[in-house]
């Protein structure tokens, strides 16, 4: 919870510090190996997990033609990519959200590759009279937008600013209600064959999985009967929650309840029993 909380606060902060890095053309873009297959493929993953909680699908789908392996600026890719895709599921409350690259139709005489990257969702979509602003900064759809489902408005500014930088163009249809598509057309280096060589060995690396270790809880009951339940009273969600584990790791259970009034009702209603 320390650390979602936390990242909330760091992704705020990197928007803004971003937003005036662009604001003062100081955003340099680098030239490395990537593989845009496995960066959708993990992304993916990534939004799976965020949207789960809300039963939302996340489909993901990597073209056959599109290169194992090209070179560009992953780190400014994966955050166009993620900041469209945590969007998708923000604003999506039922129905699905899907991911996917293509090879994209380029002038025979450029020798770079043209990769097409879209987002789509059935979420609220988008009004058209928010259309023409919804890249400038610190715009959202309205306020309501805000007041619902939070952010400050600077993602979709540095998105298109960072697709600008990369030589690409960005594209949104939307119907209001019926959800939207993003679509971000990039060129990029093919990669050498040495550097082609390098990733696929150390893709074959294999991984040692991460096992997590648990420890028994006592029930209400259990905790009841040894004199090691405890009554928490905050208004605060993440304080409860917070509280409550780290009571479980001491050996004690825990019932949580919102205020005083109803911690006394709780105590009124154990002394009864």
């Amino acid at each position: 919870t320390c650390r979602d909380s936390a990242q909330v606060l760091l992704a705020l902060l990197n928007d803004v510090l971003d937003f005036s890095k662009i604001e003062a053309g100081k955003v340099e873009l680098e030239s490395l190996p990537l593989s845009p297959g496995r960066m959708v493929e993990e992304l993916g993953v990534v939004l799976r997990a965020q949207a789960m909680e809300r039963g939302i699908d996340v489909h993901v789908e990597v073209g056959d033609d599109v290169p194992a392996l090209v070179e560009g600026d992953r780190v400014r890719l994966r955050q166009v990519l993620a900041n469209l895709g945590g969007n998708a599921v923000k604003f999506t409350e039922a129905g699905s959200v899907s991911l996917s690259v293509a090879l994209d139709p380029q002038d025979p005489a450029d020798p770079r590759v043209r990769l097409r990257f879209d987002i789509a969702d059935t979420g609220i979509g988008i009004p058209p009279e928010a259309l023409a602003t919804l890249f400038e900064p610190f715009r959202q759809a309205d306020a309501s937008t805000t007041r619902r489902f939070g952010g400050t408005g600077l993602g979709q500014s540095i998105v298109r600013h960072l697709v600008d930088l990369m030589d690409g163009t960005l594209e949104c249809e939307s119907r209001e209600g019926l959800g939207s598509r993003f679509r971000v057309s990039l060129p990029f280096v093919r990669a050498s064959a040495d550097a082609i060589v390098a990733e696929r060995a150390r893709a074959e690396v294999p991984r040692t999985p991460h096992v997590v270790s648990s420890q028994p809880v006592l029930t209400i009951e259990e905790a009841a009967r040894s004199g090691r339940l405890v009554l928490l009273a905050d208004d605060n969600a993440t304080n409860r929650e917070v509280i409550t584990q780290q009571l479980e790791r001491l050996g004690y259970a825990c019932e949580a309840v919102e205020d005083g009034e109803a911690a006394w009702s709780r105590l009124v209603e154990q002394r009864s029993r």
